[in-house]
């Protein structure tokens, strides 16, 4: 009767053992916070979101877009208190109009004077 031939062992598996593969530098890198920065981008997401009803995205938007501005300047622009901020675009938060109102004119104040381009 002939034998039955059986696996090898395994080799252990460690990702800290992998080979680095290195990318080629292709052309301009690309930044989140330059591209949160820009108005149009950021209000074209919104409206996208709004469209979809897709509230907690769109708060997440919101936040990312101030957080990329400098969000103490930009809510004393608003003239939004931290705290109705960040209950406004909490996962729980559900904001009155007049606080995305608020919101939004921080966003144009920020843009229309200039402070970033």
């Amino acid at each position: 009767m002939a034998k039955t031939k059986t696996l090898k062992k395994r080799a252990s598996f460690s990702f800290d053992e992998m080979p680095i593969a290195k990318v080629k530098h292709q052309g301009k890198a690309y930044s989140p916070t330059e591209k949160l920065r820009d108005k149009e981008f950021t209000a074209l997401a919104m409206l996208d979101a709004l469209i979809d009803g897709d509230l907690p995205a769109f708060k997440q938007i919101i936040r990312a877009h101030y957080e990329a501005l400098n969000i103490e300047a930009t809510l004393k622009k608003a003239h939004l208190s931290k705290r109705t901020f960040y209950d406004a675009v909490s996962e729980k938060g559900n904001p009155s109009l007049e606080t995305i109102s608020k919101i939004m004119q921080g966003i144009g104040k920020v843009h229309h004077l200039g402070q970033l381009k």
